[in-house]
Order: C-alpha cells, then sequence, then structure tokens
C-alpha cells in the first residue's frame, strides 16, 4: 500500500495540477492511506514545487515545509485544544 500511495503522488508532482492533487488524495483516501502518509506525500509535492523557484523564495518555501508529520501532529492537536478552551 505505501508503494501505492508514494506513485500517486508522485504523479501529482509531475503534473502540477492542484485539481489532480486533491482528486489523487480523494482516491488515496479511499484506497487505505495513512494520514501520515498523505501529509508526507503533499509535503513531498510541495517541496518539489519548492524547488523550482529561485534564490530565496525556494529557501522560504521549503522552510514551509519543513514540519515533520508527528510535529505538525503534535500542533495540531495544542491548537485544538487551544480552541475548545
Amino acid at each position: 500500500m505505501t508503494r501505492y500511495c508514494e506513485t500517486v503522488f508522485r504523479m501529482t508532482s509531475q503534473t502540477r495540477k492542484h485539481i489532480l492533487g486533491i482528486a489523487t488524495a480523494g482516491m488515496a483516501l479511499v484506497g487505505g492511506c495513512s494520514s501520515e502518509q498523505l501529509y508526507n506525500g503533499f509535503r513531498q509535492n510541495r517541496t518539489q514545487e519548492c524547488r523550482e523557484m529561485p534564490g530565496i523564495a525556494q529557501e522560504r518555501c521549503q522552510a514551509r515545509y519543513d514540519e515533520s508529520y508527528k510535529g505538525y501532529a503534535d500542533r495540531r492537536e495544542q491548537e485544538l485544544e487551544d480552541e475548545s478552551l
């Protein structure tokens, strides 16, 4: 299943079409990919797009997608807890 998810996201990074990326994510969910696999696939897609940017824009773009899944999940959980207070 992991190979399927990696292939799906490699395809979206090659086409560079956001609509296809959303459709692919829907298919991946139906196909049984975990939240972490989806997060890492989107992250890989975005960092590939960052690599095509010039100079400092590339560095700033990559910094936005530098967070690990665990870091993202912990931050999101904390934000949800803060909202419920």
